[in-house]
């Protein structure tokens, strides 16, 4: 809470610290707390151990270099872009992520200056309840592959074209079909199979959104990523419109655990930290910060 007018009162000044914020709220004081925390912890080690204090406050000290990656990453923001652009039908969504309380900085990013209306649940909670918010209906959802002849008749041939060179990596449909490739997609940019159909993860152009929920899917977490897998298979069931947030370290894992099977609409990715000759993963503890920033991006981009 904030400090009292007449300063700390005598009683309570042997505390190891206080936190103090100002009345007005918003994303920034998300990552005011967190920050504040670390210090506490700091100080708190430092009275133990002194020599594992030093090492959290010299990490905690190069989240910048985290931050301006982020910041800096053209890429990121026009994944980003594109990502809100093509779910802009979509006006509620779910952003599922780890139980570390990030999830409480995106709806309030969201609120501030989004107009999509954001729900967060932890991992393991969706099975309780916000599954059953995802329309299964996959026929009529997605653009089902079809004979070319029929999906030119209805789609129209420049799209077939394009859909062909996107998901289909220039083999035109029939040739796609005839082949009844099995093998699980390792891409998000391929079709998807599911009831003894394949289908590109493409809404169709007359469905109705208000029958289903947008997914945002966080996969940046190391530590948390094997429950965000098993997170891919809960929903999956369901044929969800998902969105994945990862990082560029962790796309061969995403790859490894064949969450592409599933309908993902986009994949943003945070930026790894260049070091010699390689790209090192965005440190647990500066991930909060990257998150609220990503977090707003999304958020504007929805405007």
């Amino acid at each position: 809470g904030s400090e009292p007018a007449g300063g700390i009162p005598a009683e309570e000044n042997n505390c190891l610290a206080r936190i103090g914020f100002a009345a007005t709220s918003g994303p920034h004081n998300f990552n005011l707390m967190y920050n504040q925390l670390n210090e506490l912890l700091i100080k708190i080690w430092q009275m133990e151990t002194p020599e594992m204090a030093a090492v959290v406050e010299r990490h905690m000290q190069m989240s910048a270099e985290s931050i301006l990656a982020v910041l800096d990453d053209a890429e990121l923001l026009d994944s980003i872009r594109n990502a809100m652009a093509a779910n802009d039908a979509y006006a509620t969504a779910f952003f599922v992520g780890p139980p570390n309380g990030i999830g409480l900085a995106w709806i309030e990013c969201f609120d501030r200056y989004g107009k999509l209306v954001l729900e967060q649940h932890p991992y393991g909670h969706s099975a309780h309840g916000p599954l059953v918010t995802v329309d299964p209906r996959v026929d009529e959802k997605y653009v089902k592959l079809e004979t070319r002849d029929k999906m030119t008749t209805r789609y129209g041939k420049y799209s077939v074209i394009e859909w062909e060179q996107t998901y289909l990596g220039g083999t035109d449909v029939d040739t796609f079909l005839a082949k009844n490739v099995m093998t699980t997609p390792r891409d998000r940019r391929q079709p998807f199979f599911s009831a003894e159909n394949w289908y590109l993860p493409i809404l169709l152009p007359d469905y109705q959104t208000v029958e289903d929920n947008l997914i945002i899917m966080d996969t940046t977490s190391r530590m948390y990523f094997h429950q965000a897998v098993d997170e891919f298979a809960t929903f999956g069931c369901r044929n969800p419109r998902m969105i994945t947030l990862s990082q560029t370290t962790l796309v061969g894992a995403l790859k490894d655990a064949a969450v592409f099977r599933f309908p993902i609409s986009d994949l943003i990715l945070l930026p790894g930290i260049e070091h010699g000759n390689k790209a090192l993963p965005l440190s647990e503890l500066h991930l909060p910060y990257c998150s609220t920033l990503v977090a707003m991006a999304m958020a504007s981009a929805t405007r």
